[in-house]
């Protein structure tokens, strides 16, 4: 497992928190994964991050 730094789509900033989260299970591969509702605290903007890549297009959009 890799850390990755999550930044605001908007402005790339790495000032956010977290509005939401909650684990999902993805049926066909069985895995478990967190999706996370952030806003960031610079430009206030709104986004998801969903912890496994794949399952988004572009991870930190919102969708």
């Amino acid at each position: 497992m890799s850390i990755r730094i999550v930044k605001c789509p908007e402005c790339e900033s790495k000032n956010w928190k977290i509005l939401n989260s909650s684990l999902k299970k993805h049926i066909i591969t069985r895995q478990e994964f967190i999706l996370v509702e952030a806003k960031c605290n610079s430009c206030k903007h709104e986004f998801k991050y969903d912890s496994v890549p794949e399952y988004l297009k572009k991870p930190g959009v919102l969708y």
